[in-house]
């Protein structure tokens, strides 16, 4: 085949697809508007108007701002005044001579007026929430075997000598001036008393009554009034 006759073939193929474009688009253009592919069109723009409403001013008059005026009244009690408040007693009240039927704790050369504490929810409550305690008074505590045992202070106002005596009724060591501690102390570290003997009975007194009493330890005890022969000594 000569090149002369490729180029006519070349031509011819060309001039058909050319017919065919042109029919085709002829078809396209004569498509209505809305027959089934969207013609787009453009509006003219559009003036808008505004229409945001205004803000309502504030009218700071008198008669805009009619509210009534909050009136705080003090909610605190006042205190009481001088004439009439009465301060918790600090002192000890007055030692009265104790009764003979009253449990009796006695030594060479005093003799104490005692509460006894023979339970474990007396032996817990003890002294603590009292205000004071007479300067002949005091509080045995009574256990069942004699051992080393622990006291504290929680919740006491007073300072206090505590008197430690064995089972064979002698004074084995004495605590002196043990002194309240607050909440925060107690809490976090507490001190703690213990004999350096094991005891069966502690007394205790208000400070200083042990010094002031001559009582030591070595000393013997007897118990009197309405604990004689109860508790062994």
């Amino acid at each position: 085949m000569t090149d002369q006759f490729r180029l006519h073939r070349r031509i011819v193929t060309a001039m058909v697809l050319s017919g065919v474009v042109a029919v085709f688009l002829t078809a396209a253009c004569e498509i209505e508007p809305g027959a089934g592919i969207p013609t787009p069109s453009f509006s003219t723009p559009v003036a808008l108007d505004p229409t945001i409403t205004a803000l309502p001013t504030f009218d700071a008059s008198p008669a805009a701002t009619d509210i009534p005026t909050a009136v705080l009244e003090p909610t605190i009690t006042p205190l009481p005044t001088a004439a009439g408040f009465e301060p918790p007693a600090t002192e000890p009240p007055p030692t009265e001579p104790p009764a003979a039927d009253e449990p009796l704790v006695s030594f060479e050369d005093a003799t104490f007026a005692v509460e006894v504490a023979d339970t474990p929810e007396g032996r817990q409550q003890g002294l603590s929430d009292r205000p004071s305690l007479a300067e002949d008074r005091g509080m045995l505590f009574v256990y069942e075997i004699p051992y080393q045992y622990t006291f504290w202070m929680p919740r006491m106002h007073f300072p206090l000598d505590m008197i430690w005596i064995d089972s064979e009724c002698a004074v084995v060591d004495i605590t002196r001036d043990a002194q309240p501690e607050d909440e925060e102390k107690i809490r976090t570290d507490p001190t703690y008393y213990s004999p350096r003997q094991p005891a069966l009975y502690v007394l205790e007194v208000n400070s200083g009554i042990a010094a002031a009493s001559g009582i030591d330890a070595g000393d013997q005890v007897s118990f009197g009034g309405s604990i004689d022969g109860k508790f062994g000594c």
